[in-house]
């Protein structure tokens, strides 16, 4: 049931498999520039809205599985550019991971390396891609390549890691 101040309109469903909770993102009274996430437990019934109000976000996508039990990953702008945040259930706070202010954001991809997720991402330009891997617990980029075509990575519902050069910038 929506609230007539909050909206459901187009989110990934994301599912807490420790919990059974569901999250997805919400518009405040149909404004593109009010999202937020909704934390729901079909159990009981409880509703909460997790992020501050009042902050403009109109570009706003919640990565569609959990980072692990306690931690959700989403793409804002709410810095102003497109950055990468990490939101904590537990200390309820999001975390930016990126700090980006010169190229957009392009993928993000969580995929399985060791035993642990790592967060894959790409920035881009339009003669290059940079290709990030970050460790999610220190936010630090323990790996970097350019790459000089427009590039992307997606993993979907496969367990692989895809790479896709889709156009090669040579001079002519």
């Amino acid at each position: 049931e929506d609230d007539p101040d909050w909206t459901f309109t187009w989110s990934s469903i994301v599912k807490n498999p420790a919990t059974g909770e569901l999250y997805f993102s919400l518009k405040y009274r149909y404004d593109r520039n009010q999202s937020n996430i909704l934390r729901f437990n079909p159990s009981t019934g409880e509703r909460k809205v997790m992020l501050p109000s009042g902050v403009k976000r109109s570009m706003f996508s919640l990565y569609r599985k959990m980072l692990d039990d306690d931690s959700l990953l989403y793409v804002s702008d709410e810095s102003g550019y497109m950055n990468l945040y990490k939101y904590s259930l537990s200390g309820e706070r999001s975390q930016q991971l990126t700090q980006w202010t010169d190229a957009p954001l392009g993928d993000v991809e969580l995929f399985p390396v060791d035993g642990r997720n790592l967060i894959f991402v790409t920035q881009d330009t339009p003669v290059k891609t940079d290709l990030y891997v970050m460790d999610p617990d220190t936010s630090e980029f323990i790996h970097h390549e350019v790459i000089e075509s427009s590039f992307s990575v997606s993993t979907r519902e496969y367990e692989m890691l895809f790479a896709v050069e889709y156009s090669v910038n040579d001079p002519l």
